[in-house]
């Protein structure tokens, strides 16, 4: 009977630990930490006029890197058929911010219509709404403070100049994105850790 309570209590242990959103968590954080590295390094790239095609090296590399991983990775999660954990509507609205900002990116890659120093105002302005959506679905503080943060960012890029924003947005990504997406992993895990404690707990009083 114990036999059969432990191996229901591993199940349940593995199911949970299964289904807590870290992995998706870390996507994000690899995103944010390759684009606020590509906005640093060609700010510096214009500054001192380094002769080298950013748009190759700097940018292109980079994100077909991320996306082999990020394809990679929803390839493993689909084989695993796991219900998803966000709402639509909330996936809905990322889903338009993050189409609006790829065309704008083409847009400054492509056609002389935009520079890309005039990129980090309009991302910031993407990325405010996009956390003020999430914030309105989770009414979560750790939500609420990168969307203060990106409407702060975008009224300050109005004052910066074109190699000076995008020092700005690159920094902004660390400090908005990777640093509030590491809290979030941190109090995350601290949560698993002690459901599972509780789980163990609750399995030593059974036996007894």
């Amino acid at each position: 009977m114990i036999q059969l309570y432990d191996k229901s209590f591993v199940s349940i242990r593995m199911h949970f630990l299964t289904y807590t959103p870290q992995r998706e968590r870390l996507i994000v954080l690899l995103w944010g930490l390759l684009f606020a590295k590509c906005f640093i390094v060609e700010h510096y790239v214009q500054a001192y006029e380094v002769p080298v095609n950013s748009w190759l090296y700097v940018w292109g590399l980079s994100i077909a890197m991320a996306t082999v991983a990020t394809i990679a990775f929803w390839r493993m999660r689909t084989t695993e058929q796991l219900p998803p954990r966000v709402p639509r509507s909330l996936l809905l609205g990322w889903g338009i911010c993050l189409a609006a900002a790829a065309l704008l990116f083409l847009v400054a890659r492509l056609t002389p219509l935009l520079q890309l120093g005039g990129l980090p105002l309009l991302f910031s302005v993407i990325l405010g709404g996009g956390y003020s959506w999430q914030f309105l679905h989770t009414k979560a503080r750790l939500d609420g403070f990168p969307a203060v943060g990106w409407w702060s960012m975008a009224g300050w890029q109005l004052a910066l100049d074109s190699d000076d924003a995008l020092l700005a947005f690159g920094l902004g990504l660390v400090a908005l994105v990777v640093v509030s997406m590491a809290c979030k992993l941190v109090l995350e895990w601290y949560a698993a850790k002690a459901a599972v404690r509780a789980l163990y707990r609750g399995n030593e009083l059974e036996k007894k």
